[in-house]
């Protein structure tokens, strides 16, 4: 498949991916959350399907990193699901959202080791990124009083290891520049401001639903963002 035909049918993924955010978050505020599944599954699919058409198209096809990716968004793919049960299954809602968590866990651990694996020469940036990063979501988190009870470390820890992934993206695209990297490390910065705004929203007070409109036009772009930089790196 040729690179041009490959970019349009990304497009048009990528915009079917951000269109269902709507009737996802529609269903969601009606309460109504096995249509919301639904939903999700078929945006997860769109972002899943990026990387599909990115192994047929012609100067692109397997690679280290494509595997990476994949095996990426489809934790996060997982992670959507996970997520999403907690609220049809509301007896298991606190081990859903653990479960949920910890694939994306898996995604954000499995871009970390490529990134450090292929260059070390990151890890300084990384280190400083890092920084910057931790100390900017903790001070918001701080800042509205984010108390997720017993699961406060662990949401502390989990952002530590977005904060983490998204240093180690930015320092490559940093060290070792091209559409792909730069595409890479914009989606990480997404997925930052996502997981935020997300235990803003569901361990404050603050439970605007506002929130949880702009958490996912934060994150459908950060995995789309990810998906169709294996077409450029």
């Amino acid at each position: 498949m040729m690179l041009n035909y490959s970019l349009v049918i990304c497009l048009v993924l990528s915009g079917t991916c951000l269109v269902l955010n709507r009737p996802f978050l529609e269903a969601s505020e009606r309460k109504e959350y096995k249509k919301a599944l639904l939903f999700k599954i078929a945006s997860s699919f769109c972002f899943l399907a990026l990387s599909g058409i990115s192994l047929v198209t012609e100067g692109v096809g397997y690679s280290e990193f494509w595997l990476i990716v994949t095996l990426g968004l489809f934790f996060g793919a997982l992670g959507d699901l996970l997520l999403a049960f907690r609220h049809i299954c509301k007896k298991h809602y606190e081990f859903y959202f653990v479960i949920g968590a910890a694939a994306f866990v898996l995604e954000h651990l499995l871009f970390i080791g490529y990134f450090v694996m292929q260059n070390q020469n990151i890890i300084p940036v990384t280190a400083l990124c890092f920084v910057i990063s931790f100390a900017a979501t903790t001070f918001v988190l701080a800042k509205v009083r984010v108390d997720g009870g017993k699961l406060r470390i662990g949401i502390y820890i989990y952002i530590a290891i977005v904060c983490l992934m998204s240093s180690t993206a930015v320092a490559t695209a940093i060290r070792n520049w091209s559409i792909g990297s730069l595409m890479f490390a914009l989606g990480s910065l997404s997925f930052v401001a996502s997981d935020t705004t997300i235990c803003v929203y569901n361990f404050s007070d603050r439970r605007d639903f506002k929130l949880m409109t702009l958490l996912h036009y934060l994150y459908s772009p950060a995995q789309i963002l990810i998906a169709l930089s294996v077409l450029f790196i």
